[in-house]
């Protein structure tokens, strides 16, 4: 007997949720205004130096590095997505979208007493298109893209104690770079009410930038040309405000 009350009531909620994804969810003529993160992402960047003494003598070549970051949750580095849309029909919406991301990190007192800050910022700033799928659901699956202009800058800051109480900040080394970013995802739109969704998506995206590096070597700051390229995978999650619906 309890197992048929609990297979009856299991029919029971399955229909009406079936029921409930079956009513129409039109997004034409809406305008969009949505806000997102990452959850969880892997990035593998490539970062070179040109022209830089990296041998004896001063022998000079591309100094290259690739450390791989990885973060999840809600982290102060994951950035934040705003994008804007509006609904051609029910299955294209185009707009825009800029992503912010930065952070700040200083250090504890060292030799001397000196401290250091470091700082980095980035955005990417683009036009986008999705493609809405299944209109007839409040489930909507997705697909987008976008292609627009990527930029970061990071520095190094360090104050060290001077005579009579003073301090000396100087820049041992920054970096900037500016360029092309091309960014596709894939996922899904749950519209809870008919003007509110959440937006789940596997994201993949592509930078390649151009920029210069400065370092600060015996009091002498020396600047090369630089240039960098990162992949990104990773899963973000949005919510989105359908206004007009």
């Amino acid at each position: 007997m309890r197992k048929t009350t609990v297979a009856t009531l299991t029919a029971v909620g399955l229909v009406s949720f079936l029921a409930t994804n079956a009513h129409a969810q039109a997004v034409a003529g809406a305008l969009q205004v949505g806000i997102g993160t990452g959850l969880v992402s892997y990035t593998s960047p490539t970062y070179t130096v040109h022209n830089y003494p990296v041998g004896p003598g001063a022998i000079v070549g591309d100094l290259k590095t690739n450390p791989p970051i990885t973060t999840w949750g809600f982290a102060s580095r994951n950035g934040v997505t705003l994008e804007g849309g509006y609904g051609l029909n029910d299955m294209f919406v185009i707009g825009g979208m800029l992503q912010l991301g930065g952070w700040s990190q200083s250090s504890l007192p060292g030799p001397g007493n000196a401290t250091e800050k470091t700082s980095m910022f980035d955005l990417f700033i683009a036009p986008k298109l999705d493609v809405m799928f299944l209109p007839e659901s409040r489930v909507r699956p997705f697909v987008g893209g976008a292609i627009g202009l990527t930029h970061f800058g990071t520095t190094t800051e360090r104050t060290t104690p001077a005579a009579g109480g003073a301090t000396v900040t100087t820049t041992p080394n920054s970096a900037a770079g500016t360029g092309i970013g091309l960014l596709g995802r894939a996922g899904i739109r749950w519209f809870l009410t008919p003007g509110f969704s959440i937006d789940p998506a596997f994201v993949f995206s592509y930078s390649a930038m151009s920029g210069s590096t400065d370092e600060l070597r015996n009091a002498v700051t020396y600047s090369y040309d630089s240039s960098m390229s990162s992949y990104t995978i990773g899963l973000n999650v949005g919510f989105s405000g359908w206004v007009g619906l």
